[in-house]
């Protein structure tokens, strides 16, 4: 019973340590999206369903730039699901409805631009605080330095993508 409980403690301690390096890891990623959450804080369900449609389609047009800088196993985990593209079409389809007026078409592509400028600043927050994701997002390899310049590259295609998007869903970009 003793080397049963021992055996037990041993795996819990193994599955701590793990989880503080995960938490380690996690910490500085945390409050640029804390930050980016609160600063587009949605008013109401549309402004909310919008938010999801840019937010998904930043994250899949982001993993498409970056995909052969990425490992199999990390582009698996990264791929945008189905599940996922369920929810863009639907939120899709209550912001194009909602846009029954020229008031409502203003205050929503006001808000789409302010939510796409905060995902590119904290993306671009993130990568000045951590070389790996620097490399990966410009795909640079192993020079020691952050290459912002690179990234700064990638969010203005990726900002150009957005664009597009709120323009197919009747907003001003």
């Amino acid at each position: 019973m003793n080397t049963l409980g021992a055996g037990h403690f041993a795996r819990f301690a193994e599955h701590a340590g793990t989880l503080k390096t995960m938490k380690a890891r996690f910490e500085p990623i945390a409050g640029p999206i804390n930050e980016f959450g609160r600063l587009t804080d949605p008013k109401d369900d549309v402004e909310a369903m919008l938010r999801v449609c840019l937010v998904v389609g930043f994250m899949a047009d982001l993993v498409k730039a970056v995909e052969q800088n990425l490992s199999n196993k990390d582009k698996d985990a990264l791929k945008v699901s189905t599940q996922l593209w369920r929810s863009h079409d639907f939120a899709s389809s209550k912001v194009v409805s909602s846009l029954d007026d020229e008031g409502a078409v203003d205050v929503l592509s006001l808000y789409g631009r302010r939510v796409i400028s905060e995902l590119t600043l904290t993306v671009q927050s993130l990568a000045a605080a951590d070389q790996e994701l620097s490399n990966i997002l410009s795909g640079t390899k192993d020079d020691g330095l952050a290459d912002i310049a690179g990234v700064s590259n990638l969010m203005d295609q990726l900002l150009e993508k957005a664009r597009s998007r709120m323009r197919h869903l009747g907003l001003r970009a």
